[in-house]
């Protein structure tokens, strides 16, 4: 995918299990996962540079991925250290690794070109272990950039969202406040006392967001770009009320089918919007509340990576 070079959120490190093979695509390139025996998560692309096989059909022998066609092995930097008709390895006969790093949970992968960023992708400060967390995952059909935008829209909160959430929303005729830089774009309606805000959206680039509902109370969103025509939805539900032991499986239940359906509220619309790559989208006019879509549009058209 022409995506700005970037770490990526590509998937939970709890997906990954020791002694498992996981294949996943992800930015349109099919990848394989797995962990070397120490653990240490591996990505690579899901082909075997010999005669083009999903390695993630082969099997994990001894600290290596070995593909089903013709049993080569291929060690976590990538390169070949077993041909079995050769009885040695063709070290030179290498598999594309990619950098990755895990944080908080998440597995983050670089993608671009040049050299890395050397700096560490971030999580959000505001939730951590002191939450009780729900998860769950789904699948639209539609790029990434339109997932995203949704996300960043406030006016579209008591027409899409107006037999739910749209009820509590503050009117469209009023502009939050903006803060957007390189790294992230943050909404809020300040107080009318002038203090810091409580509630608010935040989007850190490139495919993570947080809506901070209240100090006891956040929702956060990993939008994974699966190929161009499909966007994987991550969502953690981040509670410190009602924390019943016991009964949590049920509270956690609960809020993830509250979840789902103000997710679908949205996706019933954003599936319709063609086309679905907003870089394509010439003729689309934009009002005052996109102002934080048209700063994602400005970050979308920066220096792209690899297609």
């Amino acid at each position: 995918m022409n995506l700005p070079s970037s770490w990526y959120v590509i998937a939970r490190t709890a997906e990954i299990k020791k002694d498992q093979i996981l294949p996943l695509t992800r930015l349109g390139q099919p990848l394989v996962l797995w962990r070397n025996p120490e653990g240490t998560l591996v990505v690579m692309d899901d082909r075997c540079p010999h005669r083009s096989a999903r390695l993630s059909l082969g099997e994990l022998k001894e600290g290596r991925l070995a593909c089903p066609f013709h049993g080569f092995q291929f060690d976590p930097q990538g390169a070949c250290q077993w041909v079995p008709e050769l009885g040695r390895g063709a070290p030179k006969l290498c598999v594309k690794t990619y950098l990755t790093t895990e944080r908080e949970g998440w597995v983050w992968m670089w993608w671009g070109t040049g050299e890395p960023s050397k700096e560490v992708p971030s999580w959000f400060t505001e939730v951590d272990s002191k939450f009780c967390t729900a998860y769950m995952k789904e699948r639209w059909e539609t790029h990434f950039t339109r997932s995203v935008e949704n996300q960043l829209d406030y006016a579209h909160l008591p027409f899409v969202h107006r037999n739910s959430i749209g009820r509590f929303a503050t009117s469209v005729q009023k502009y939050p406040e903006l803060q957007m830089d390189e790294q992230r774009i943050k909404w809020f309606f300040r107080p009318a006392d002038g203090s810091d805000p409580q509630t608010y959206i935040e989007f850190r680039f490139p495919n993570l967001w947080i809506n901070r509902i209240s100090e006891k109370y956040s929702i956060t969103l990993a939008f994974v770009p699966v190929d161009d025509q499909h966007t994987e939805l991550y969502l953690q539900n981040h509670r410190k009320f009602a924390n019943i032991p016991g009964l949590n499986s049920v509270i956690d239940f609960f809020m993830i089918l509250l979840n789902r359906r103000i997710l679908n509220e949205d996706r019933r619309v954003v599936l319709t919007q063609e086309p679905i790559d907003v870089r394509l989208a010439q003729d689309e006019v934009l009002f005052p509340s996109d102002k934080a879509i048209q700063h994602f549009r400005k970050w979308l058209n920066s220096v792209h990576s690899q297609g």
